[in-house]
């Protein structure tokens, strides 16, 4: 009995060290925010690609991280950036 209640436990433990760090990210850009970088995305690309770009974005980084990043020159960030560009192009989003 012991061991099916500690793996609910470990279960939902699990659960909220994977979710949380998603939700307070994802949910840390405004409306205004996420239009705004929508709106710099659609002068260079097609809404498919800015769709799924924006959204890699939003839910690796939070707001303010996002603003104090050097995008030019900071390697992660332009390792995400590639890395997601490949994911976004793959057959699997469209």
């Amino acid at each position: 009995m012991m061991d099916g209640s500690f793996n609910i436990v470990l279960a939902i433990g699990f659960a909220l060290w994977v979710l949380v760090p998603f939700y307070t990210k994802y949910y840390d850009w405004e409306d205004a925010q996420r239009v705004e970088l929508r709106k710099q995305c659609l002068s260079e690309h097609n809404e498919t690609y800015c769709e799924c770009m924006d959204n890699m974005v939003f839910k690796a980084y939070p707001y303010d991280e996002y603003q104090k990043i050097d995008k030019q020159n900071d390697t992660n960030y332009l390792e995400f950036i590639k890395d997601s560009k490949e994911e976004c192009f793959s057959d699997s989003w469209f």
